[in-house]
């Protein structure tokens, strides 16, 4: 039986926010553009995605597609998460939120 290793796999801010771009165009220029970073920072992490498997031949493997799943549902959650409490977003709290352990995701979405 293999394990959902999704939620073992660490990414960073900048490999997540390249994952979910990279699922909607593979048009680096425009990725780099988007993100407002360097050709050379897009290349290092999305070497990084395929080290970790989420990326082969260009096209997201099935891993991949499960992670993007999970990060739209993720930050989804957050937002609503946020609005609904009324709670002001800062880069600091944006970046507890995002830290937070896929089980507690899921209860915040179920307190929605």
């Amino acid at each position: 039986m293999e394990k959902n290793t999704i939620f073992q796999t660490k990414l960073t801010v900048l490999q997540e926010n390249i994952l979910l771009e990279f699922n909607k165009t593979t048009n680096f220029s425009f990725i780099c553009k988007k993100l407002n970073i360097k050709p050379i920072t897009l290349t290092k992490a999305f070497s990084a995605l395929i080290d970790k498997k989420l990326i082969y031949e260009n096209k997201l493997t099935e891993k991949g597609k499960k992670m993007v799943h999970y990060l739209e549902f993720k930050n989804e959650t957050i937002s609503s998460f946020l609005q609904k409490y009324k709670i002001n977003t800062t880069p600091e709290i944006n970046n507890q939120m995002n830290q937070l352990d896929h089980t507690i995701i899921i209860a915040l979405k179920n307190l929605l």
